[in-house]
This record gives C-alpha cells, structure tokens and sequence, in this order.
C-alpha cells in the first residue's frame, strides 16, 4: 500500500498481507488500522501481485476491492486505485472499471504523482508510482544477479 498526503507526496509505502501461491487473506481492520495510523494521508493506492504472473482480477479480486473503496469513503479517504502486478504488466482497477475505483479522478494527483520534481524537506525525495515499479525491477534484477 502506498499512501500519500493531499498534495499527492508518499508518505508511507507498507506491506498489509501475505498470501500463498494462490490465496491471500485480506483483513479490512489492518487496512483500516494503517489509514488510522497518520492523519496527513489523503490519498491511498494499494498493490498486490499474482504469482501465475497473470493480471486479471479475480472475483475475489473484485470483491476486495469493493470492499475497500467503502472503507476508504467511509474514512474519507480518496482509493486511487488497486494495481495487479503480473509478470510482464500492471493492471489498474481504476483504469478498466470506471466505477469500481473513483468515480471522479484527480487528473492534479496524478499529474503530481508521476512528475519529477523534488519534494519539500518533509518528507525528502518524491516517489512516484512509476519510479516505484521501476525501483521495483531494479531490484529484483540485483537479487537475481546476486547484487545487494
């Protein structure tokens, strides 16, 4: 999960869950717990992989998703969107169910969110969700090759 303050900046990036090859639990109180934890956040993108490699959603996918875009408006916080990582591509609930995710996108966050400049003091340099994916693959080829 990756959160952000009202400005689109990251403020925290958490892992919630551990599933096994084909199943995760997803509990909404730690969801609801870690969005409690800091009240800068404002915004919030959640990611999970599936192991086949395969992106698209399962009906348990599906349902989760409902269930914390309800959480999220609850606790008045916006869910950007909820990412599956395959093995060659990301799928994003929010760009293939309009609804699903936020029925009014902010063009503005995403703007700031995939742009390069630097973030103010607080929080040090900013992150973006495309950075992360690459930081992502960056690392998994250091440990692949056997480089920290």
């Amino acid at each position: 999960m990756i959160t952000c303050d009202s400005e689109g900046y990251v403020l925290s990036l958490s892992e919630l869950f551990k599933g096994s090859a084909n199943a995760s639990i997803v509990d909404p109180r730690v969801y609801v717990q870690k969005l409690l934890e800091d009240d800068e956040i404002e915004f919030v993108a959640i990611f999970h992989n599936h192991p086949s490699g395969q992106t698209e959603p399962s009906p348990e996918d599906q349902q989760v998703t409902k269930r914390l875009v309800e959480i999220s408006k609850d606790l008045e916080i916006d869910l950007l969107d909820h990412y599956i990582v395959g093995k060659d591509n990301i799928y994003s609930f929010a760009l293939s169910y309009e609804d699903s995710i936020h029925s009014n996108l902010n063009e503005e966050y995403f703007h700031s969110i995939n742009s390069k400049n630097k973030h103010n003091k607080k929080y040090g340099k900013q992150l973006s969700l495309n950075s992360f994916v690459k930081e992502y693959d960056r690392g998994k080829k250091k440990l692949a090759n056997g480089k920290n």
